[in-house]
Protein backbone atom coordinates (compact mmCIF):
# COMPACT_ATOMS: atom_id res chain seq x y z
CA UNK A 1 0.00 0.00 0.00
CA UNK A 2 1.32 3.52 -0.87
CA UNK A 3 2.23 5.58 2.12
CA UNK A 4 -0.87 8.27 1.02
CA UNK A 5 -3.64 5.63 0.93
CA UNK A 6 -2.75 4.67 4.10
CA UNK A 7 -2.52 8.14 5.78
CA UNK A 8 -6.04 8.05 3.56
CA UNK A 9 -7.53 5.02 5.62
CA UNK A 10 -6.09 6.11 8.95
CA UNK A 11 -8.31 9.49 8.56
CA UNK A 12 -10.96 7.27 7.70
CA UNK A 13 -10.56 5.11 10.62
CA UNK A 14 -10.59 8.26 12.41
CA UNK A 15 -13.87 9.35 10.85
CA UNK A 16 -15.40 5.84 11.52
CA UNK A 17 -14.73 6.23 14.98
CA UNK A 18 -16.27 10.05 15.20
CA UNK A 19 -13.06 11.64 15.33
CA UNK A 20 -12.14 14.55 13.48
CA UNK A 21 -8.88 14.99 11.61
CA UNK A 22 -7.48 18.36 11.60
CA UNK A 23 -4.21 18.61 9.40
CA UNK A 24 -2.47 22.56 10.28
CA UNK A 25 0.77 23.60 10.17
CA UNK A 26 2.41 24.17 13.39
CA UNK A 27 4.69 26.29 14.65
CA UNK A 28 8.37 24.74 14.06
CA UNK A 29 9.68 26.71 17.05
CA UNK A 30 7.35 25.03 19.51
CA UNK A 31 8.49 21.16 19.67
CA UNK A 32 11.46 19.35 19.29
CA UNK A 33 12.16 17.85 15.63
CA UNK A 34 13.04 14.49 16.85
CA UNK A 35 9.47 13.76 16.97
CA UNK A 36 6.51 14.26 15.00
CA UNK A 37 4.35 16.74 16.60
CA UNK A 38 0.31 16.65 17.04
CA UNK A 39 -2.08 13.68 18.18
CA UNK A 40 -4.99 13.03 19.93
CA UNK A 41 -6.54 15.47 22.20
CA UNK A 42 -10.14 16.83 23.70
CA UNK A 43 -12.14 20.44 22.86
CA UNK A 44 -15.09 20.99 24.39
CA UNK A 45 -15.91 17.27 24.91
CA UNK A 46 -14.99 16.41 21.30
CA UNK A 47 -11.89 14.14 20.43
CA UNK A 48 -9.60 15.20 17.64
CA UNK A 49 -6.24 14.60 16.13
CA UNK A 50 -4.05 17.51 15.00
CA UNK A 51 -1.39 16.55 12.51
CA UNK A 52 1.13 19.16 11.33
CA UNK A 53 0.62 19.55 7.88
CA UNK A 54 4.29 21.04 7.55
CA UNK A 55 5.42 17.42 8.55
CA UNK A 56 6.38 14.22 6.58
CA UNK A 57 4.20 11.79 5.00
CA UNK A 58 5.36 9.01 7.30
CA UNK A 59 5.20 11.52 10.46
CA UNK A 60 1.84 12.30 10.17
CA UNK A 61 1.34 8.78 9.06
CA UNK A 62 3.00 8.23 13.06
CA UNK A 63 1.16 10.86 14.67
CA UNK A 64 -2.10 9.31 13.15
CA UNK A 65 -1.49 6.03 14.29
CA UNK A 66 -0.04 6.78 17.48
CA UNK A 67 -3.46 8.70 18.07
CA UNK A 68 -5.50 5.70 16.69
CA UNK A 69 -3.65 3.61 19.09
CA UNK A 70 -4.87 5.03 22.00
CA UNK A 71 -8.78 4.48 20.93
CA UNK A 72 -11.11 1.83 21.54
CA UNK A 73 -10.69 0.11 17.71
CA UNK A 74 -12.82 -3.51 18.17
CA UNK A 75 -15.92 -1.59 16.49
CA UNK A 76 -14.48 -0.34 13.32
CA UNK A 77 -13.58 -3.01 10.26
CA UNK A 78 -9.50 -1.75 9.66
CA UNK A 79 -7.76 -3.51 6.33
CA UNK A 80 -4.67 -5.63 8.15
CA UNK A 81 -2.04 -3.22 6.79
CA UNK A 82 -4.03 -0.43 8.78
CA UNK A 83 -4.21 -2.28 12.04
CA UNK A 84 -0.93 -3.23 11.81
CA UNK A 85 0.73 0.21 11.51
CA UNK A 86 -1.50 1.70 14.51
CA UNK A 87 -0.58 -1.66 16.79
CA UNK A 88 3.39 -0.62 15.61
CA UNK A 89 2.26 2.74 17.05
CA UNK A 90 1.09 1.78 20.28
CA UNK A 91 2.81 3.05 23.68
CA UNK A 92 4.95 0.93 25.63
CA UNK A 93 4.47 0.57 29.35
CA UNK A 94 7.47 2.73 30.16
CA UNK A 95 6.30 5.20 27.49
CA UNK A 96 3.30 5.87 29.10
CA UNK A 97 5.00 5.80 32.88
CA UNK A 98 7.52 8.57 31.35
CA UNK A 99 4.74 10.63 30.01
CA UNK A 100 2.73 10.19 33.33
CA UNK A 101 6.06 11.40 35.57
CA UNK A 102 6.36 14.00 32.62
CA UNK A 103 3.08 15.08 33.41
CA UNK A 104 3.19 15.48 37.08
CA UNK A 105 6.43 17.11 36.78
CA UNK A 106 5.05 19.93 34.77
CA UNK A 107 2.14 20.29 36.92
CA UNK A 108 4.60 19.84 40.29
CA UNK A 109 6.11 23.11 38.48
CA UNK A 110 3.04 25.09 37.64
CA UNK A 111 1.28 24.45 41.34
CA UNK A 112 4.82 26.38 42.60
CA UNK A 113 4.96 29.33 40.32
Amino acid sequence: MELAQLYQELCAAARKLGVEVRAEPFDPGLSDATRPRGGLCSIRGKQLILVDSRGSLPDRIATLAGALSQLDLESVFLTPIVRATIGAYQPTADEVERSFRRLNAQRRQRNQS
